[in-house]
């Protein structure tokens, strides 16, 4: 059953007057043309829904890409934090070997 063709009773409401008027009975020519006109707006809604579901699919994927470069970004951040952290007990071990060694040449 097609729900957009409204019901099958001879009067159509006109919601100008509130009340049922009897339908205007179209030529096989008009008929056949808001037949057409009833084919393509089904076509163009086919294409829209068909284009949000393609949207939809590109947002997931970006949002999926997205969360990965945050992930990795967090991860180098622990990385350089790690390495960092070495380096300065480097540099505080090399400070204190100079230490050590200006001591032993000042004895």
């Amino acid at each position: 059953p097609d729900s957009s063709s409204g019901s099958d009773s001879d009067d159509a409401y006109d919601p100008s007057h509130g009340q049922s008027q009897p339908k205007q009975h179209l030529s096989d020519s008009e008929r056949k043309e808001l037949l057409e006109l009833k084919a393509e707006l089904e076509k163009s809604i086919a294409d829209l829904e068909e284009n949000i579901a393609q949207v939809d699919r590109e947002k997931r994927a970006l949002q999926e890409a997205h969360n990965s470069r945050v992930q990795r970004l967090e991860q180098d951040e622990l990385v350089w934090k790690e390495q960092q952290t070495e380096i300065r007990q480097e540099i505080q071990d090399v400070q204190e070997l100079q230490t050590h060694q200006q001591q032993q040449q000042q004895q």
